[in-house]
């Protein structure tokens, strides 16, 4: 699978406590809508095994700086590297779009993106070349 590098809210991200993602998502309309027919899909992955609890949320926001929950994940207990959690992004939304690692993380690392509806995705966690940051960012 193909992952945008502007799509990215976090890569291999540190969670020792809940957290926004490092990245927002600017999609760059003032209607609360993706403004396309295909289903968008936020991916969640566990990178390094997480310790404590972690919930994945979706957060969107009009000024970018103030963001709200839209759309949240189960609570995971301790989960393991490899793990995945899509959800779809609803069609209707805010201009800006981040993720937030919600529950009682004490560790591990995670990703999350936007993509194209529903896709299979493997951890870069086997690929020395991305395992720390995306290629555009490690070449620099």
């Amino acid at each position: 699978m193909l992952v945008d590098h502007n799509l990215i809210f976090a890569w291999n991200k540190a969670v020792s406590a809940a957290a926004a993602s490092d990245n927002v998502v600017d999609l760059e309309q003032v209607l609360p809508s993706s403004g396309v027919s295909r289903l968008l899909s936020a991916a969640f992955a566990v990178a390094k095994d997480v310790k404590g609890t972690i919930q994945f949320k979706l957060q969107d926001s009009d000024d970018g700086s103030t963001f709200a929950d839209l759309a949240a994940g189960p609570t995971l207990t301790a989960p393991i590297a490899g793990t995945v959690y899509q959800m779809p992004v609803p069609y209707e939304h805010k201009r800006y779009l981040r993720a937030y690692f919600g529950g009682a993380p004490t560790g591990g690392t995670v990703t999350a993106f936007l993509t194209w509806g529903r896709q299979l995705y493997t951890p870069a966690a086997q690929a020395e070349s991305v395992a720390t940051a995306p290629v555009s960012e490690a070449a620099s």
